[in-house]
């Protein structure tokens, strides 16, 4: 039996066992400590769990500390109904080409986001509450 190509949609996350510095980057003026992070994939494949565990053994493979991480699929969809690559959302596969897209009847991965890094809560905090010492302290140089 010869199961046809299927496309899918893969959202991973990966966290880290502590925190990571991560220099300053685009938009951001000082160094993050990332708790982890998000990355969305497009793969081909016969079935959702060969998809699933594909992505997830490129991610690890990717990954500079594998054993420091804990690693899950958050979602995985069928792209049942594609036919072209305007019935891709841009957001955050925006760096999806059509070379890309056109490989798609090929067995494996057409498409990743890159990682997306996230803080944690207590660190986000933190930061929120610098920002805010810091406007204050603006606020009464004038």
């Amino acid at each position: 039996m010869n199961q046809k190509m299927k496309y899918y949609s893969v959202d991973i996350q990966v966290d880290f066992e502590e925190p990571r510095v991560m220099p300053p980057g685009k938009g951001r003026e000082r160094p993050l400590r990332a708790a982890g992070y998000f990355r969305y994939f497009y793969c081909s494949d016969r079935s959702k769990e060969k998809a699933k565990q594909q992505v997830l053994d490129f991610v690890r493979m990717d990954e500079v500390a594998p054993e420091t991480c804990r690693f899950r699929c958050d979602r995985i969809a069928w792209m049942r109904w594609l036919t072209s690559i305007d019935a891709i959302g841009g957001g955050l596969m925006s760096s999806l080409t059509k070379e890309m897209y056109e490989r798609r009847h090929e067995y494996g991965i057409w498409g990743d986001s890159g990682k997306q890094y996230y803080v944690s809560e207590a660190d986000a905090a933190a930061d929120w509450a610098d920002r805010d010492e810091y406007e204050y302290e603006d606020e009464e140089d004038l």
